[in-house]
């Protein structure tokens, strides 16, 4: 595990990369201006899904993990909907 960071998505993509294991504490979803969806996958776009979160259209979403969930094969984000905002806190 390396340092905690929060990064920040507006589309599809990886957060980190396989190789060591990651720890998944807090996701934050803003829809735009339909229902927008996140999923975490453990090993990139066809990798296990380990996270899902819904925000209604013009909401957020809020999931905190105090123990975290660990990803052993990078973190990847899917993410749905119009115009959608994500925020991932992992180390």
């Amino acid at each position: 595990m390396g340092p905690a960071r929060l990064v920040q998505r507006t589309t599809d993509g990886e957060l980190a990369s396989a190789g060591t294991p990651y720890i998944v504490y807090a996701v934050t979803l803003a829809a735009g201006s339909d229902t927008a969806t996140l999923e975490l996958r453990d090993g990139g776009a066809g990798g296990t899904v380990l996270l899902t979160l819904r925000a209604l259209a013009n909401t957020t979403a809020t999931a905190q993990f105090p123990c975290g969930v660990v990803f052993s094969a990078g973190v990847y984000v899917d993410l749905t909907g119009t115009g959608p905002a994500a925020s991932v806190a992992f180390s």
